[in-house]
């Protein structure tokens, strides 16, 4: 009997001994990912196993770049605007389908305020694994929903559904502005050996990725690039589980960077207005080449630049050239001298702006001859003025 119960006794020491190397194994195995390999990066991935723990967890869209801002003279956006959309994240686990009675008249009305079938706008929210922010269906940019149409989105509650501020930048049209410039995302070359050198970069524009640092490439977004540059993007997040629902109670949370100063605002000379005006005038006198600046007589302050043939921000072609802003490149002075001309001659009094002059093309010395052929006839000073006329210059 005794010996029996020496023998249980071992056996449960040794157990007990079995049981506590296990746990001293799990607990430094533990202690060994928590304090070692949280900081190590993952083969294959650019983060450490702890944020890769966090990201594999978390579904966010991101709301803002970061990136300053820039206004005209007024206080208008030259480039970025924040806008009100709808974005839609992962349903919480454990809740009913949207076709189940719950909310079904909310994801139809939510439909209709979208435009919509209820059809395609149920599938694309069942089928949800990442979130995404409504696109437009010309450009794929998010959709910039009026006042009333966040209020009413925001008063159906729908489960993962929300209205967010959205900074986007305005693009995919052509534009007179190439003093503003464009963005382009830094995209690193293979390594030598596989294709191109080490550290070199290659420009891409239209970034996808709102999370790809964007710099200036050209105009002001090159120039202010040091203030615009900003120090992390704004995102929203939900936290999800295995089967990427999100998790109950947990909703959904901002994350932004720790300095409340940025993005910066920069406020330029221009007025947005008068610029806009210049390009429509321009566009619609069917100006092909060429370019308008207008500056502030008592400041010298440049209020609008105008540089034609247009071009698209978003879309930048190296051999084009429309990116180039002409109102900066030097070129001969050519006929514009006129004013100077005629400026000088009227202060000296030789001349008056009725005094009548005959072209009848070549002048007949000097091998200079007018740019109509056959000339103009007779026309005044003000008349060749208007008409550019070389024989009354």
């Amino acid at each position: 009997m005794q010996k029996k119960r020496h023998q249980r006794n071992k056996r449960m020491i040794a157990a007990i001994y079995f049981l506590a190397a296990a746990f001293t194994l799990l607990a430094l195995r533990l202690a060994w990912l928590q304090f070692v390999m949280s900081g190590r990066q993952v083969p294959g991935g650019q983060y450490p196993l702890a944020k890769m723990s966090q990201i594999q967890s978390e579904r966010e869209i991101v709301l803002d770049t970061g990136r300053g801002r820039l206004y005209d003279r007024h206080g208008l956006p030259l480039a970025g605007e924040t806008v009100w959309t709808v974005a839609f994240f992962p349903q919480e686990g454990g809740k009913p389908r949207a076709d189940g009675g719950g909310d079904t008249a909310s994801l139809r009305r939510l439909a209709a305020v979208l435009g919509v079938p209820y059809e395609q706008l149920k599938a694309k929210r069942e089928k949800l694994a990442q979130p995404f922010l409504w696109p437009v269906k010309s450009d794929g940019g998010p959709l910039a929903l009026s006042q009333q149409q966040a209020d009413e989105i925001s008063r159906l509650g729908v489960d993962g559904v929300r209205v967010m501020p959205f900074a986007r930048r305005p693009g995919g049209s052509l534009t007179g502005r190439q003093w503003l410039g464009h963005l382009s995302e830094a995209v690193p070359k293979k390594p030598e050996g596989e294709e191109g050198v080490k550290g070199a970069f290659v420009q891409k524009s239209n970034p996808s990725d709102l999370r790809v640092p964007l710099e200036g490439t050209t105009g002001l977004e090159k120039t202010l690039e040091p203030l615009l540059h900003g120090i992390g993007h704004t995102e929203v997040y939900a936290r999800v589980d295995a089967q990427g629902k999100r998790l109950p109670g947990t909703g959904l949370t901002v994350r932004t960077p720790s300095n409340p100063y940025y993005p910066l605002s920069i406020r330029t000379t221009i007025d947005r207005r008068l610029q806009e005006g210049i390009e429509k005038l321009a566009q619609g006198d069917g100006v092909k080449e060429g370019a308008v600046v207008v500056l502030d007589a008592e400041s010298a302050d440049v209020t609008a630049m105008v540089s034609l043939p247009f071009y698209d921000p978003e879309d930048i072609s190296p051999q084009g050239g429309e990116w180039n802003n002409r109102a900066l490149q030097a070129v001969a002075p050519g006929s514009i001298f006129k004013i100077v001309t005629a400026a000088a001659a009227l202060e000296a009094g030789v001349t008056s702006p009725g005094e009548v002059f005959h072209c009848h093309g070549a002048y007949g010395r000097y091998g200079l001859s007018c740019h109509k052929e056959d000339g103009h006839g007779a026309l005044t000073l003000e008349q060749g003025f208007a008409l550019s006329c070389n024989t009354v210059f």
